[in-house]
């Protein structure tokens, strides 16, 4: 599941970025994380059960990430997009991006931002 690491972390964010957690932000997450395809990559998929018990164990640690301060963040986040890149479709991560942002019928002004750093 290592492989899958940075892509998580990022679509885990998604989740964590406007403080607050919403079941259906994390279902949404699990569901993805088990369909998405690395490109580059023949491996297995984690399974939703997996990716849901990779949130519970590091959701904690991201939320410190996500609460740095902004200029931090930003250099962390430059860091792991550059790795993704490599890795899968950027136009199907922002997709998913954002179906997690609206999972909870509202996106914030935190997600948008985020998703918007995706796109530049």
């Amino acid at each position: 599941m290592d492989e899958y690491k940075d892509l998580m972390t990022l679509l885990a964010m998604t989740v964590l970025v406007d403080s607050k957690v919403a079941e259906c932000e994390v279902d949404i997450f699990s569901k993805a994380v088990s369909r998405i395809k690395i490109s580059h990559l023949e491996l297995p998929l984690p399974s939703e059960r997996a990716a849901l018990a990779w949130f519970k164990e590091k959701h904690i640690y991201l939320r410190s990430i996500a609460n740095k301060p902004r200029a931090d963040f930003d250099v962390w986040l430059d860091i792991l997009l550059k790795r993704i890149e490599k890795q899968a479709e950027a136009g199907a991560i922002v997709h998913v991006m954002e179906m997690i942002a609206i999972a909870d019928d509202e996106k914030c002004e935190q997600e948008t931002q985020f998703i918007e750093q995706l796109k530049a």
